[in-house]
């Protein structure tokens, strides 16, 4: 019995000491099962993120197994649309485009899941904003993104620009075609990827000239074809393999230093780190010049996030794994890497010696890149539309878009072909 008490006095001031971790942290052995995760492993860094976070959640669960399954993003959405629609749910879906699911009924309102533990105040207004509908929370950032578009500094600098000059869709096209007369490419699309990368890009544009993609109303149609001539008229000083492109080819061309304006987002490190980061201090982002029907200069905003969906019959366990995936030593790993903080309270020190761990010695650079994307955030910022049916959208654009690109077609057959698509896809989720 002494033993016992004096084992007790031991582990309380071992407790109060800090040598072992306090009993929130206490290991959970009697729970069992198995969490299954829809997770967007599309680049090193978000696996390793990821396996970080299990780990982290088993030492507390350590009869709970885990298993993610890493997908690009189409296919994610895809597998996602039918596991619920034959009742095989996963605990845990990962986010950006959702309102589809939403259209569906598939997510589960998570504002009552909010504690101390992890608190709401805690967040990024506008992280938490792309993620809410209506005022309720369907999932918790775990970074927010910034889709802008990039110039290269040493390219304009050799044909004569400066990036605070650029104030008009015809500064763009001038400079790509400067560009391209110097043999660089003045400007990239990426056509693969089941049609994601162009309908961002279109949107992305779309934006600064005031309207959403999926808007394909008659007042909005010849801002439409105004943003379809834009591309038609870069067309020709862009790369004509880039309809098999994905992201690796863009930022691998970027980083050697032949393009010189590309959309791009607070990925950029983690992408083209694989080719050297050659580029990085030349990566100047810039927010896509107001347009001829528009009001201001855009860059666009979305969270990547953390869902549960109705269908999960372990919602605590899945709440568990995603407060894991919050917490400091996984959370600062992921934010130090990719993307812009979804929380108020990362250790700015932690998150550059991450950076320098993970992009060999260029930790500073990439934060002072990510801090510029951050500032025009602030400065030109607008929310990604939440569009329902926008993955079979992304097909019918990106189809449409490649013809306009290849010279097959012409802004005004090209808007038709979308429109019709698009307006296809709506009466069929009426």
């Amino acid at each position: 019995m002494k033993l016992h008490k004096l084992l007790a006095m031991v582990l309380a001031l071992l407790l109060l000491s800090g040598a072992v971790p306090a009993l929130a942290e206490a290991v959970d052995a009697e729970r069992t099962g198995t969490l299954r995760i829809l997770y967007p492993g599309t680049s090193g860094i978000e696996q390793t993120y990821m396996e970080k976070v299990k780990q982290a959640f088993q030492q507390k669960y350590p009869n709970v197994a885990v298993e993610i399954d890493y997908l690009v993003w189409t296919d994610l959405q895809t597998k996602f649309t039918i596991m619920a629609q034959n009742n095989d749910w996963p605990d845990i879906v990962t986010t950006q485009d959702f309102t589809s699911y939403l259209a569906m009924g598939i997510l589960e309102p998570l504002n009552g899941y909010f504690d101390e533990s992890l608190p709401l105040e805690n967040f990024s207004e506008v992280g938490l904003e792309y993620t809410t509908v209506d005022g309720v929370i369907y999932a918790v950032p775990i970074g927010m993104n910034n889709w802008a578009h990039i110039a290269n500094a040493g390219i304009l600098e050799e044909i004569g620009w400066k990036a605070e000059d650029i104030r008009s869709w015809d500064d763009i096209v001038a400079i790509a075609r400067a560009a391209s007369e110097k043999g660089y490419y003045g400007y990239t699309c990426a056509g693969a990827n089941g049609g994601r990368f162009l309908f961002r890009d279109l949107t992305m544009v779309a934006l600064s000239n005031g309207f959403s993609p999926d808007d394909t109303s008659e007042e909005t149609r010849p801002a439409y074809i105004e943003t379809l001539q834009l591309f038609a008229d870069l067309a020709p000083y862009m790369p004509e393999a880039q309809s098999t492109w994905g992201y690796d080819e863009q930022y691998r061309l970027f980083d050697e230093g032949r393009v010189a304006i590309m959309h791009a987002g607070t990925n950029y490190t983690s992408v083209a780190a694989p080719f050297g980061l050659h580029a990085i201090n030349d990566v100047i982002p810039i927010g896509f010049p107001q347009g001829p029907s528009g009001t201001q200069p855009a860059c666009m905003i979305n969270s990547t996030a953390l869902a549960i969906p109705t269908g999960s019959t372990q919602k605590d366990l899945a709440w568990a794994f995603i407060q894991t995936a919050l917490s400091p030593e996984c959370i600062d790993y992921y934010i130090a890497s990719i993307n812009m903080p979804p929380l108020k309270t990362h250790d700015q020190d932690a998150l550059i010696a991450y950076a320098d761990e993970e992009y060999f010695g260029h930790g500073a650079e990439h934060r002072a890149l990510i801090d510029q994307f951050i500032a025009l955030a602030d400065e030109c910022g607008l929310m990604q539309p939440k569009i329902v049916g926008q993955s079979p959208m992304e097909l019918v654009v990106q189809a449409a878009m490649i013809d306009l690109l290849a010279g097959v077609t012409t802004p005004e057959a090209c808007y038709e072909v979308i429109r019709t698509g698009i307006d296809d896809i709506k009466a069929s989720l009426e």
